[in-house]
């Protein structure tokens, strides 16, 4: 039954060292697998918006401010973006993904970088398949917020992915950031699901 399914989980998960964790999505089709995993310990983590947009629209620009500067897309991490990337990073992991996640990404890749008067202003990734693409790593720097260097990443992003044939982008954002929903909404996205995480310390 289920609760084997879950003692399951967590034997393995305690092998490996770590707390067993359970990703509820979509939350809304889940509400009773959610119960049962609170009555069984498990936390909640803070809720996730899943986003998409046609990439057609977020190209247009539509809510789009001046004076993002240029953006330059490279198909691997260039020194430029791998240093914004660490130090946008805002304490994160930052270095393991460089390290373990980046690499293995399959092409096609795009690394955007916002530049504003020499200097990397904002930095995103974009990655191709299937007809979407996902919008990953989306960052500017505090004294660039609020100028357009975001929605300029996105634009750009979006040309990109069209070029490869993906006609939809997708995207994650923590339900409680508003400032970049606020972001994605003006950009075209609208929300496709939620989704949290359960974790039984």
């Amino acid at each position: 039954g289920e609760g084997d399914g879950l003692a399951a989980l967590e034997a393995f998960y305690a092998e490996h060292g770590l707390p067993a964790a359970v990703q509820v999505t979509p939350a809304d089709r889940h509400s009773a697998l959610d119960a049962r995993l609170a009555a069984r310990g498990y936390r909640s983590t803070a809720p996730v918006l899943a986003l998409t947009a046609p990439a057609a629209r977020v190209a247009e620009g539509a809510g789009a401010r001046g004076g993002q500067g240029a953006v330059e897309l490279a198909g691997a991490p260039t020194a430029a973006w791998l240093d914004a990337f660490h130090a946008l990073d805002g304490g994160g992991d930052g270095a393991v993904v460089s390290r373990q996640v980046l690499p293995r990404i399959a092409d096609p890749a795009g690394y955007a970088c916002a530049v504003r008067d020499g200097r990397v202003a904002g930095i995103a990734l974009f990655v191709a398949s299937a007809g979407a693409a996902g919008v990953f790593c989306v960052a500017v720097r505090p004294d660039c917020r609020r100028r357009g260097v975001a929605e300029g990443l996105l634009r750009a992003g979006a040309h990109w992915a069209l070029g490869r044939g993906a006609e939809q982008l997708y995207l994650q954002v923590a339900e409680a950031n508003d400032a970049a929903r606020r972001l994605y909404e003006r950009a075209g996205f609208t929300l496709s699901h939620r989704y949290h995480y359960r974790v039984r310390e």
